[in-house]
């Protein structure tokens, strides 16, 4: 967004966390790390976890390539609040965030629910429509599932 080669309002945009009814509330959950339970290599998911979640790794891969962090603590940085003016916004979105869906069912679902958005998103389909297509995929893919 401070982009001068590719934003011509340079300056005017600022980001915020979406407004909760109870509180700010995190439009896709952050960028989270989990160990899920129904991993196949548990220890081996742990460690990679707390690696990758570690203060240096997350800052490394923000600085080098702008990767989104989980921390926080990330924003807080000095090289980091110099090179990225809207930081401290930034952390209070991750604060605001929660955990976003790993299942294997939301796995399966969310291709085919990305696609449903993306018709409604081009004015291929009403939002009626969209919102029953995304329904029936939710309920067979449940029910497959063994979910309902």
């Amino acid at each position: 967004m401070d982009d001068s080669q590719r934003n011509k309002v340079l300056g005017e945009v600022e980001v915020m966390h979406l407004p909760g009814r109870r509180g700010p509330a995190a439009h896709t959950g952050v960028w989270y790390y989990v160990a899920p339970e129904f991993s196949r290599n548990q220890e081996v998911a742990k460690t990679y976890v707390k690696a990758a979640t570690s203060l240096e790794a997350q800052l490394e891969a923000q600085l080098k390539v702008s990767m989104p962090p989980t921390r926080a603590t990330v924003y807080a940085n000095a090289e980091e609040r110099k090179r990225n003016r809207p930081a401290d916004s930034y952390a209070k979105i991750v604060e605001a965030g929660t955990p976003a869906c790993t299942s294997p069912t939301w796995t399966a679902a969310q291709p085919q629910l990305n696609e449903i958005i993306a018709r409604y998103l081009q004015d291929a389909i009403s939002v009626e429509e969209a919102v029953k297509q995304m329904h029936k995929v939710l309920v067979e893919i449940s029910k497959r599932e063994g979910l309902i």
